[in-house]
């Protein structure tokens, strides 16, 4: 789960360097208390776990764009 980390941090910061304006909400299929939730990843808004719903969708997506 850590290495996944890792991963994400490099998915935003490539995704900063090509917008740095751009808002970004991961995704994980892990499930929550596993650790990986209690990580930031610096640039990124949020972080939904699958399976999430329309509306769990259309909120973080509202703050992600809010912030």
């Amino acid at each position: 789960a850590a290495s996944d980390v890792y991963k994400r941090q490099d998915v935003v910061i490539t995704l900063k360097r090509h917008d740095p304006d751009v808002r970004i909400v991961l995704m994980t299929g892990y499930p929550v208390g596993d650790g990986t939730d209690e990580v930031a990843v610096p640039g990124a808004q949020g972080l939904l776990h699958k399976p999430f719903s329309m509306q769990e969708l259309a909120v973080a997506l509202r703050e992600a764009l809010n912030r």
